[in-house]
């Protein structure tokens, strides 16, 4: 029989450390959730819904279907909709929509639209649509877009 974990408002199933709840192990959500506290997940965060965050969430993959949060920070984020965040920050980032964010980080991107004010790229950015940034690009040069 598989551990179940129930996370209540009483924040039960989380333990609290350096001023922030944390979870240890995967952490799998069927449907949307609202997560308004900070919260550091030792795994994935896997969401069969939309995943809002009012405070900033950290993972080792972050799974979606769509993403809206304060800062979202992970190796690994995929996301099949859109990320709207004041910061992304991941190595691997694949979304199927738009990332609309102030500060984009990432080591690889793949998405259709970009907007952002600063952009700081370990990798080529491939864009298939508009790309929008208002502010500084910190990229590889050549830089390409798809």
């Amino acid at each position: 029989m598989k551990k179940k974990t129930t996370i209540d408002e009483s924040f039960a199933g989380l333990t609290f450390t350096n001023g922030r709840y944390k979870y240890e192990g995967d952490l799998k959500i069927n449907g949307d959730v609202v997560v308004s506290i900070d919260l550091v997940v030792s795994g994935d965060v896997v969401v069969e819904g939309n995943l809002t965050c009012y405070q900033n969430i950290t993972a080792d993959s972050i799974i979606a279907v769509n993403v809206d949060g304060v800062d979202v920070t992970a190796e690994n984020i995929k996301v099949s909709g859109s990320i709207t965040a004041e910061n992304v920050v991941g190595r691997n980032v694949a979304v199927g929509g738009t990332i609309l964010a102030g500060n984009v980080k990432v080591g690889r991107c793949y998405c259709d639209q970009l907007r952002c004010v600063n952009l700081v790229a370990d990798a080529p950015i491939h864009v298939s649509g508009d790309l929008e940034i208002t502010g500084k690009i910190y990229a590889p040069l050549p830089a390409y877009f798809a």
